[in-house]
């Protein structure tokens, strides 16, 4: 379960989820790092904002977005989908979600 909090928001967002611990061989309850990829997009499909975030161990995890799109451009007012990408570092696991958010000021 992904979510972004706040939502609706003004000028950024996180977006959280809890991972599982997958690839965990070494008995302390975290496994592998992974790597998190979120796609923004418009409601009509077109892909304006990619954050991505390396290493992550946690099993609560949380990527901030100040908001921005890829040319620096605040949103405007509406409704945006999001893909979540979950990756392990050497590729063998991979887990996706989809969401949407609301941007409102």
């Amino acid at each position: 379960n992904v979510y972004n909090y706040p939502d609706p928001f003004i000028n950024g967002t996180s977006f959280t989820f809890e991972r599982t611990s997958v690839g965990n061989n070494n008995g302390s309850g975290v496994g592998e790092p992974i790597n998190v990829t979120i796609k923004v997009f418009t409601i009509s499909g077109r892909l304006i904002k990619t954050i991505r975030s390396y290493g992550i161990t946690n099993t609560f995890v949380e990527v901030h977005w100040n908001g921005l799109d890829d040319e620096g451009d605040r949103l405007a007012n509406g409704v945006y989908l999001y893909k979540v990408i979950a990756t392990t570092i050497d590729g063998a696991y991979t887990s996706e979600a989809l969401g949407r958010m609301a941007v409102v000021r």
